[in-house]
């Protein structure tokens, strides 16, 4: 089951039972529907005792109920937009929080007598597992991204077998089996994490995908995977630099070289001059950018973070409730941000598509104000912080590996959220339950 759940992680965006909400289009929701009925199960067959970190993440979920408690006049009056009134957003983003809640105690329950170190290999392999089959589609997509068509065909039959909609890129970036470009860049950044993480036993053999996970990034054209990307390859060099031998100190001193490397060819293959690719990355994400097609999505995600901050600071202590924020989001919007046809589109009423908030951080500051921000930012501090406890005082080296992997995993899924304004990045969700079975484990060992 926890193979499932992790192995259908890049299905997004697929044809789904309605029931489930803005969760259909998630394949790895119907095993993780599966894992919470396990986890119910097992409490009523054996009503096990509460991991103590776990107990701890409850907190944050209480400031949310302190929050609709605090609105609920409010959100009862809401007059409807977009189809939707304040009851049905409120039940309906509370049941994402909640299931995704449900999920990572029933992990904790299902798996209580498992090791770590055996729940992260059945991890492990699901990810290969599922990037092998992401590879396999992607080879036939990869024609149609550097601009041949004669691959059409196949790409049809699996969209119309698969996916909820179908459109076509006219940049031409690729997706593989996720409906955006943006969410495959966020699941081969996973990958990355996994790739380092196992090059410590074959280096040669993971050198060679890390090679091919950089191909497919690149031909995403996703601005923040490929700074992940680097970010997570240098901290790694970083950590195995200065702990390890002077052979694995060389591989990823390597590696560092070959982003850097890289960067500079695919420049210079573009007629650039060395740095003007990445230093155009960097400006492409500006609202002052030339390009249309990123000043377009650079006001709209911009435009929602200003608007999603100023909420939070008019409703500083508990926001405007849960699910709210896409009722108040249009008359908060700058003027400049009108500019984006997607901003015109998420403030017409008639138009479907709710106003996104593209940061959690964002999200949680307007809708849980303050205090539920700095509750969730305090969960995760704690958690960093007892697992860079274990990588400088465990004297298991294997325990040093795993808090490592995990710590990197809770990075970068803190990263991801900077860009993802939904609780139901599931990366998140199993490094917290990992992290908290590790912590769990080295407190029984201290005992």
């Amino acid at each position: 089951m926890l193979f499932l759940l992790v192995f259908f992680i890049p299905f997004t965006g697929m044809k789904g039972l309605p029931a489930m909400g803005e969760m259909k289009g998630e394949f790895h929701v119907y095993p993780a529907i599966l894992m919470v009925f396990l986890g119910v199960l097992y409490t009523i067959l054996k009503l096990p005792k509460l991991n103590r970190s776990f107990l701890l993440m409850l907190i944050p979920f209480a400031v949310v109920v302190l929050g609709i408690f605090a609105n609920y006049s409010n959100i009862i009056s809401q007059p409807e937009f977009k189809y939707s009134d304040g009851l049905s957003r409120l039940f309906s983003q509370s049941t994402v929080l909640v299931f995704y809640l449900l999920v990572t105690y029933s992990l904790l329950v299902v798996f209580k007598k498992d090791s770590v170190e055996t729940i992260v290999n059945v991890c492990i392999s699901a990810i290969f597992s599922s990037f092998y089959v992401l590879s396999a589609y992607c080879i036939f997509e990869i024609p149609y991204v550097i601009g041949f068509d004669f691959t059409n065909p196949l790409l049809d039959m699996y969209s119309n077998v698969f996916r909820a909609e179908e459109y076509r890129e006219y940049l031409r970036r690729l997706r593989g089996l996720s409906f955006e470009a943006p969410s495959l860049a966020n699941y081969l950044s996973i990958v990355v994490v996994a790739t380092i993480y196992r090059a410590r036993h074959s280096g040669k053999k993971y050198w060679l995908l890390y090679l091919w996970i950089a191909v497919l990034i690149s031909l995403s054209y996703s601005r923040t995977a490929i700074l992940t990307i680097i970010i997570i390859t240098l901290a790694y060099a970083l950590f195995y630099g200065l702990t390890k031998s002077i052979k694995t100190r060389a591989f990823y001193f390597l590696i560092s070289i070959f982003l850097f490397i890289s960067i500079v060819l695919l420049d210079l293959s573009s007629g650039g001059n060395g740095t003007e690719y990445l230093i155009s990355k960097i400006k492409s994400i500006s609202i002052d950018t030339t390009d249309d097609y990123h000043l377009a999505s650079n006001l709209g995600r911009w435009g929602s973070q200003y608007a999603a901050v100023a909420i939070g600071l008019d409703n500083w202590i508990f926001g405007v409730g849960i699910g709210q924020s896409g009722f108040y989001l249009p008359s908060y919007y700058p003027d400049w941000a009108f500019g984006s046809f997607q901003v015109r589109n998420w403030s017409n009423s008639l138009d479907p598509l709710w106003p996104p908030i593209f940061s959690i951080y964002t999200r949680i500051f307007s809708e849980l104000g303050s205090i539920g921000l700095a509750l969730f930012m305090t969960f995760n501090v704690v958690l960093i912080l007892k697992l860079k406890s274990i990588i400088t005082q465990s004297k298991n080296v294997q325990d040093k590996y795993l808090a490592v992997l995990l710590l990197s995993l809770m990075v970068l899924s803190l990263i991801l959220f900077a860009q993802f304004g939904s609780f139901r990045l599931l990366i998140y969700w199993i490094s917290i339950f990992l992290a908290m079975k590790l912590i769990s484990e080295q407190r029984m060992r201290n005992e």
